[in-house]
């Protein structure tokens, strides 16, 4: 699955093990590439974003701040899930600020 991914996924970083960073959907082209609209949007957490969304079977696997993922139908942009990690209270004595 990793090596070669299905078209409509995006597994890792930039899309392929090597980083190639194409899709190879061919729904949007020359002649239409003026008319993709927005559709949905969602806020994200407060704090510093740096996150990459992962795609899998139409869902958007969003990393949001404070060590939340969402797990969001890439359709509609309704949520399907959060889950939010619980660290060692004393985590950012090492790592820096939760900001």
């Amino acid at each position: 699955m990793l090596q070669d991914p299905a078209p409509g996924d995006w597994l890792t970083w930039r899309r392929t093990l090597d980083g190639w960073g194409y899709s190879p959907l061919d729904q949007i082209d020359r002649d239409n590439v003026g008319d993709p609209r927005m559709v949905w949007t969602r806020a994200l957490a407060p704090g510093r974003q740096e996150g990459t969304p992962l795609a899998y079977g139409g869902v958007l696997y969003m990393p949001q701040a404070s060590d939340v993922i969402e797990a969001v139908d890439a359709a509609t942009g309704d949520l399907k899930w959060a889950h939010r990690r619980d660290l060692p209270e004393d985590v950012y004595d090492f790592v820096g600020t939760a900001g």
